[in-house]
Formats: structure tokens, C-alpha cells, sequence
């Protein structure tokens, strides 16, 4: 009887969506915002008062959208959703798409797959094969492989228009260069192994203030930047002519700048970072996700609070699920060699106009075009994830 009803209901879902022409048809903007999660804007929230609840809705979205390993049981959990007036109607259209993509792929035949690329990579590969359905088989044939790059970060996987870093540093070049007065509201402050990607922001990017940290004293560099040296030595020089008077100094900080765009490994920006933050509590950072790559533990992202990441709320989710990761360089690869599978299966389904939260990055899929991330900017915070030691 259940089953029944469950067909019966799928079958309103079709027919409703159907009535919606194609050229109406939206794809959903699957982006995290600062003011709430990517898929609660779908929610009726008169409907849903607890936000448990609320979670618990969106995380059975999310599972629907990601394609990965989708069985009957969650698809039934997302129709009685809708069954409860859950969703908002608009939304069930994008939704009964994606269950019939689920549907497709878990009709497929076991997909053959091989790739060439580093020992590593192949670790990746036939781990992350295990969480996805259909069944892989996959092969490492040197000369019959798509060959994939070794720096996962640095390869389109594929089926992606770009890279996961070009698609981070498009993104913060657009939210810092929107125009060529914004140019001198900048600050871009690099280490020496970011040399070649300052050199092309500066042929582009002409009038934006660029500054290598070259010493060990971030402190005085920090200092210097926001013109706080100075400042200070003048403070001390007052102080010095009587210890006896107790004097309070609040230095002045340069801000001809309204943003800083970091450009460093995790092992120097997790001290130079909260020197800064020290003296611009309110200015907006900027850095890829190169900055955090060395992280071992979700709780040391509080040395970047507050700082704009090009990321996916999901992903970090993901990860703060998790007890304990080696690294989140490692968690990135992962995640990159789950998205290259996710699109291996969509590509045998001929679909288009498909809204998928690949693990990187929302993105709306189309077989016949490469795979353009929708990437987000990201704050970081720890506020919305459970704690871990």
C-alpha cells in the first residue's frame, strides 16, 4: 500500500511539473548565503517550527541533489516531505528532475572507467568508487586512460570548464576588482611561492597595493602595512619621558583599503592573519583555499574567522561530520574525486538542466557543455558545525 502511494504521489509530482513549460523552468540557485543554508530557501517554514527539523529536511535534499548513492528509502523520505507541505511548490519541479535522475542512474549498468594519473590519486579514485552507485570498474591502463592531473586542485577533472583554484581565484577577482577604482581599495599581501599568480594581478591589476612578507617578524610587518609603526614609535618615545605616567595607547590604523586579499600557505597566515584581524575587525579578507590546506582539525579554522573563502558550505559540513581527518588538502582531493565520478554518471544519462551539489561546489549539469562551478564565497566560522577535538 505504501508503495502504492508513493507511485501515486511521484505521479502529481510529474504531472505538476510537466504542466511547467521549459523555458519557465528555473534551475535553483544551490549557493549558501550568509543568512541561511543553500536548500532551506525551499522550505515552507510556517510548516516546519523546530529547526531540527528544518535541518533534518534540508540534509534529505541535499542527499537527493548529490546523486551519490541515492536509494528508494531516501526518495520516499523526500516525497513525504512534499506529502507534509514541506517544500514550497515552485521547488517541485527541480525536485521530481532529481529524483528521476536518481532513478536513472540507479538503473545503470556498472560503469567501466580508467584513468591515468599518480599513485595517489588512484587511492582516491578506488575509495571514493565504494560510496557511489552504480558499481565502478575501474582500471589504471597507462595508454588507454583520460588522463588526470597528479595537483587535483589544479586539474578540470575532466568534465569541469576550469580548475577548482582558477574557478576560487575568478571568483575573488571578481567580488575585489568589480571596476578600476576598486583596484586601490585593495591590499594583496603574498609570500614569495605566490610570486607568478601576483605577477599576472599585477599586469591586471596595476593600481592595487602589493606586499611580500620577506621577514619573521609578522608583528612589525603588520604594523608597518597599516601604518601602526610609526604610530606606536611615537607612543613609546612619550612614554619614555615619564615612566611614572601611565599612557594608553590605541594607534591609528592606514585604511586607505577596504579589503585584504591573502595570498599565503597555512603555516604563515595562521600567525599573520590574526595579527591583522587584531587591528581590521571589521575589513573583509580574501584567500583561495590554499590558505587552509594544512589544517588537521576543523577547530583551527577559528585563526581565519570571518575571512572569504571561494568554498561550499556542504563541503565543510562534510568535514566537520567527520572525527578526524589527516588534512583538508586531503578532503578536498577526496571530495574533487567524488565530484569527477558524480559527472562520469550523469554523462551516460543524456540529461540537462540538472541541479547538482557536487561536493566542491553546486553547479547545474548539462551533457553536452563542460561543468561550470557555481562557486560561493564562504565565511569562515565554525558557529553552524559541531564541535570536534
Amino acid at each position: 500500500m505504501k508503495d502504492s502511494l508513493t507511485f501515486i504521489l511521484l505521479i502529481l509530482i510529474l504531472i505538476i511539473s510537466g504542466c511547467t513549460s521549459t523555458s519557465s523552468y528555473k534551475n535553483i540557485d544551490l549557493k549558501y548565503d550568509e543568512n541561511q543554508s543553500a536548500l532551506s530557501r525551499m522550505l515552507n517554514k510556517k510548516e516546519i517550527a523546530a529547526k531540527a527539523d528544518r535541518d533534518k529536511v534540508v540534509n534529505d535534499l541535499e542527499k537527493l541533489f548529490t546523486y551519490k548513492n541515492v536509494k528508494k528509502s531516501n526518495i520516499e523520505i523526500v516525497l513525504s516531505h512534499i506529502d507534509n507541505n514541506y517544500v514550497k511548490k515552485e521547488f517541485i519541479g527541480n525536485i521530481s528532475k532529481a529524483i528521476q535522475t536518481n532513478k536513472k542512474i540507479n538503473a545503470l549498468e556498472p560503469i567501466n572507467l580508467s584513468y591515468i594519473t599518480s599513485k595517489k590519486n588512484k587511492e582516491y579514485i578506488i575509495e571514493a568508487s565504494f560510496e557511489h552507485n552504480p558499481r565502478f570498474n575501474i582500471s589504471f591502463e597507462e595508454n588507454n586512460g583520460k588522463k588526470v592531473k597528479n595537483n587535483l586542485l589544479q586539474s578540470n577533472l575532466i568534465s569541469f570548464c576550469k580548475t577548482f583554484l582558477d574557478d576560487q581565484m575568478d571568483l575573488i577577482e571578481t567580488s575585489l576588482f568589480s571596476n578600476k577604482l576598486s583596484e586601490k581599495d585593495v591590499i594583496v599581501v603574498y609570500m614569495a611561492q605566490f610570486k607568478d599568480t601576483v605577477d599576472i594581478l599585477k599586469k591586471k591589476y596595476p593600481d592595487t597595493n602589493y606586499l611580500q612578507v620577506n621577514n619573521n617578524n609578522y608583528e612589525e610587518f603588520a604594523e608597518q602595512t597599516l601604518d601602526i609603526y610609526s604610530s606606536t614609535k611615537r607612543f613609546n618615545s612619550i612614554q619614555s619621558l615619564d615612566r611614572n605616567i601611565k599612557l594608553e595607547n590605541n594607534p591609528r590604523v592606514k585604511k586607505d583599503f577596504d579589503k585584504i586579499y591573502f595570498l599565503l600557505d597555512y603555516d604563515l597566515g595562521k600567525f599573520l592573519v590574526p595579527i591583522f584581524r587584531s587591528y581590521l575587525i571589521n575589513t573583509d579578507f580574501y584567500s583561495t583555499s590554499e590558505i587552509i590546506l594544512n589544517v588537521s582539525n576543523i577547530k583551527e579554522l577559528n585563526d581565519f574567522e570571518g575571512m572569504l573563502i571561494p568554498s561550499h558550505e556542504y563541503f565543510f559540513k562534510q568535514v566537520s561530520n567527520k572525527k578526524e581527518i589527516l588534512s583538508f588538502n586531503d578532503e578536498y582531493n577526496k571530495a574533487l574525486i567524488n565530484d569527477l565520478l558524480t559527472a562520469e554518471k550523469l554523462k551516460r544519462l543524456n540529461v540537462n538542466a540538472i541541479d547538482v551539489i557536487f561536493e566542491t561546489s553546486p553547479a547545474v549539469f548539462n551533457s553536452s557543455e563542460c561543468i561550470k562551478r557555481n562557486l560561493p564565497l564562504w565565511r569562515v566560522t565554525l558557529n553552524n558545525f559541531t564541535d570536534r577535538s
